[in-house]
């Protein structure tokens, strides 16, 4: 349990900052994702460093309960598929970034997106330093 509460306190309030970003901020993330998606140098390092994090946390908690430390493992393994598929399959990022926001309105997906860390990283974090 000293793992799933030292990672809580570092991807807790990460979560929710980002969260809090997308939802303030929707299209400065849509502009950090184009330029994300235009440059395949940069595209390989992130699938690194996911795959690297996802990794790291599997092997220091992999643990499936019904309880939030769940979220934990559950943030490892997205994390590590995601660099997995950036760094085999770049262009399905492509393709999913392209049919998803490049519609009419694609500031809702990047809010709802962050609505949803808010709520994951809140709870995380509420659950951390305030119970």
């Amino acid at each position: 349990m000293d793992v799933s509460l030292s990672l809580a306190r570092f991807v807790g309030p990460i979560i929710l900052v980002l969260g809090f970003g997308l939802l303030i901020y929707p299209k400065r993330y849509e502009q950090i994702d184009r330029e994300f998606l235009a440059s395949v140098s940069l595209t390989c390092l992130v699938g690194i460093l996911l795959l690297l994090l996802g990794l790291a946390i599997l092997l220091i908690h992999n643990v499936w309960v019904l309880d939030w430390p769940v979220f934990i493992t559950l943030l490892g393994w997205v994390s590590a598929v995601t660099g997995v598929i950036l760094l085999l399959h770049p262009e399905t990022v492509h393709h999913w970034y392209n049919a998803l926001c490049h519609k009419k309105h694609n500031t809702m997906i990047y809010k709802g997106t962050g609505v949803l860390f808010i709520l994951v990283g809140g709870y995380i974090s509420h659950l951390i330093y305030l119970a």
